[in-house]
């Protein structure tokens, strides 16, 4: 939970997740969790509430409020501008409002963080923090495998959903095509590149997601990729199509064009 003000226990040193924002969960010795402590301060006329935890760690309230505002009023460990307030009791009433919101999705964070923890297992130091972002992304990712390319999604500037709820904490399942891709393999300009293994235990549901938005995966080269599906048309004249009437994909209405020019060059 984030705790604000009163006497606080001891910190302890195991990070048991991450919130979405990028700031650990901490289990203490007391068997309580702490995702941050929070002090009021006033700051050139105004309230703030500040963070006395900085990458899990803590530090005095003094060497707080300095590095807050070295660092412009913006959190170090969220990249976040903190909200400032006209009188302290409305920011100590803040304060209490957003522990108590998130205390209610802990429990997904810590989840997906166990998940994390299963499928990069070098990628935690020994106290469950992780070693960095991009040594975890490092990692080959396997297209076929079970995997997901975090890399990518990093490098796409995605973020992890903050919705509460089974999507907590993750990542989305596509991100853009890059422009070398869609050169290479002549991809449409609105082409996606799937972030999952084939083997990911939700791909399906991946798929189910981009049919659903009108989209369709195919591989090329050692990929997965998500397309347009070609829209379907009946615009062919009857002319054109030699008596047959039906339903043809943009494709085929050009390939059909071309042989009808054809024929009548022939006679």
């Amino acid at each position: 939970m984030a705790e604000t003000g009163g006497s606080l226990g001891s910190l302890g040193t195991q990070v048991v997740g991450y919130l979405p924002s990028g700031r650990p969960i901490i289990a203490n010795p007391d068997g309580s969790l702490s995702t941050e402590r929070t002090i009021t301060v006033e700051i050139d006329g105004k309230w703030f509430n500040i963070p006395t935890m900085f990458n899990g760690q803590e530090v005095s309230p003094e060497d707080a409020k300095r590095l807050i505002i070295e660092n412009g009023l913006v959190d170090p460990d969220t990249g976040k501008e903190i909200r400032s307030f006209a009188n302290e009791p409305s920011a100590s009433a803040a304060a209490q409002k957003q522990s108590e919101a998130k205390d209610r999705v802990i429990e997904s964070a810590i989840a997906s963080h166990q998940k994390e923890q299963r499928a990069f297992p070098t990628a935690f130091n020994e106290d469950g923090s992780r070693k960095g972002a991009l040594e975890k992304e490092s990692q080959a990712f396997d297209p076929e495998g079970s995997g997901y390319d975090m890399r990518t999604a990093l490098g796409a500037g995605m973020t992890a959903d903050e919705t509460p709820g089974e999507n907590f904490g993750h990542f989305g399942s596509v991100a853009p095509a890059s422009s070398d891709e869609k050169k290479k393999y002549g991809l449409p300009e609105e082409s996606y590149l799937l972030l999952k293994g084939r083997n990911h235990p939700t791909f399906h549901k991946a798929e189910e997601a981009e049919e659903q938005r009108g989209f369709k995966v195919v591989k090329k080269g050692s990929r997965y990729y998500s397309i347009p599906n070609q829209k379907t048309s009946t615009i062919v004249s009857e002319t054109e199509t030699g008596g047959v009437l039906g339903s043809f994909s943009d494709e085929d209405q050009r390939l059909l064009r071309v042989l009808s020019i054809h024929e009548r060059g022939r006679n």
